[in-house]
């Protein structure tokens, strides 16, 4: 019987399981089981390079381009927080080659400038965290009226501030539209760790077993 094996077999077996998720609904043995085996399981594939966290607004002051970011991360219990660190590099959109990395100042916060037409309530932001040669993709939509907000979305919470600063100089004599600076600060990102752990093993052959 399952129940009277020892629990590294156990551990054995339910690791190769494509849905902890339901299998830590069964009791609290299980749930416990399923919560060291997404631990492990996430402490592993977390340590594999890049681990990168790219950020994209068309509202960006320099609107074809995308920030890369170092991150570093703490596995909890029931999610992963994500903190993001400096710039790791920025990736022209438009550039024929989308490798170009141009040279950028790595000091740099981690924040994206941010040009908002005044009668412009919201913007949109892509994420897009880089695991090894895995990616978690997501958006948001953020609005100006709200400085301090989280939002959650695929399982993904996103903590940040938008502050507005000062008004964009016009770009010509006929330019009669009043453009804001807006800065966009982040701060903590969690993922459930059920629905991370998803996308890492989003290929069955991917399955890291005991």
């Amino acid at each position: 019987m399952y129940s009277t094996l020892p629990h590294e077999l156990q551990l054995n077996i339910l690791s190769q399981s494509s849905d902890l998720q339901q299998v830590s609904h069964i009791d609290q043995h299980h749930y416990n089981l399923t919560q060291y085996i997404i631990q492990s399981k996430l402490q592993h594939y977390l340590t594999k390079t890049p681990l990168l966290l790219s950020l994209f607004s068309p509202n960006n002051k320099e609107s074809n381009i995308k920030n890369f970011y170092n991150i570093s991360y703490d596995v909890h219990s029931n999610y992963t927080s994500f903190q993001i660190n400096n710039l790791n590099h920025k990736e022209n959109l438009f550039h024929k080659d989308i490798n170009t990395k141009p040279s950028v100042s790595l000091n740099q916060k981690n924040h994206l400038d941010l040009v908002l037409n005044e009668d412009q309530t919201t913007t949109k932001l892509s994420l897009n965290l880089i695991i090894g040669s895995q990616s978690f993709d997501t958006g948001f939509k953020l609005n100006k009226f709200k400085p301090h907000a989280s939002q959650v979305k695929d399982g993904l919470k996103l903590s940040y501030s938008l502050q507005e600063g000062e008004l964009e100089p016009a770009k010509g004599g006929y330019d009669y539209e009043l453009n804001y600076n807006y800065s966009l600060n982040f701060q903590e990102i969690k993922i459930d760790n059920f629905e991370l752990l998803r996308v890492l093993e989003n290929d069955g052959g991917m399955i890291l077993r005991y």
